[in-house]
């Protein structure tokens, strides 16, 4: 199973612009911080997928996840291969690297290379997937979501979200995460028909 939401050519650049300005976590309710890959997570993602290593990155979900769980801390992490995690923390040092101007020049030559994302062949067998874990003292919840490929869920996602912004009767204003305007378990179930599938686990 392949499991991405972003191409090589996609990322790198986005990489490439935050790469000497760290990580990020929320933690205590501030955000704080931290190395790249300063935290790594062994999460049991579902069938077919299963375990698989992460490590800690500076994504979107850290702006989102507080606002629609009232969360006091949150990390957000990527799935890596074994030999990636390995390397990891090294992150920093390239990314320190790569503030000098003759370095990100040559980067960003290197990624304009690349080919202008995947092949439709590439996105006909990818997967993504999602794991989330909350933690209340001794009590974890997990829940998961899987999809086709990214390109496609986020589409979907997008198309189904501005239809109930427009639709009658919405009358949420301000920033909302999709969650706080539409309901995670009413959005997901709308999807369904978008190889969307999702499951919460009992807290343990």
């Amino acid at each position: 199973t392949e499991i991405y939401t972003l191409s090589l050519h996609d990322a790198l650049p986005i990489s490439l612009e935050q790469a000497d300005k760290g990580g990020l976590a929320f933690l205590a309710g501030k955000y704080v911080t931290e190395p790249v890959a300063a935290d790594r997570w062994h999460a049991a993602f579902p069938p077919p997928i299963g375990d698989r290593v992460c490590v800690s990155i500076p994504w979107g979900d850290l702006a989102t996840a507080p606002r629609s769980t009232g969360a006091r801390t949150v990390r957000t992490y990527v799935a890596v291969s074994p030999a990636v995690a390995k390397v990891a923390p090294l992150m920093g040092l390239a990314g320190k690297a790569l503030s000098w101007g003759p370095a990100r020049r040559l980067a960003e030559h290197w990624v304009s290379t690349l080919p202008e994302g995947p092949s439709d062949a590439e996105r006909a067998r990818s997967r993504c997937a999602i794991v989330a874990e909350a933690q209340n003292g001794a009590r974890t919840a997990r829940a998961w979501v899987t999809a086709g490929d990214g390109y496609d869920f986020t589409a979907a996602a997008a198309v189904e979200c501005a239809l109930r912004a427009a639709a009658d009767g919405f009358d949420r204003k301000g920033a909302l995460t999709p969650t706080q305007a539409f309901g995670a378990r009413s959005l997901l179930e709308a999807l369904a028909g978008h190889e969307v599938r999702f499951g919460i686990d009992p807290p343990v």
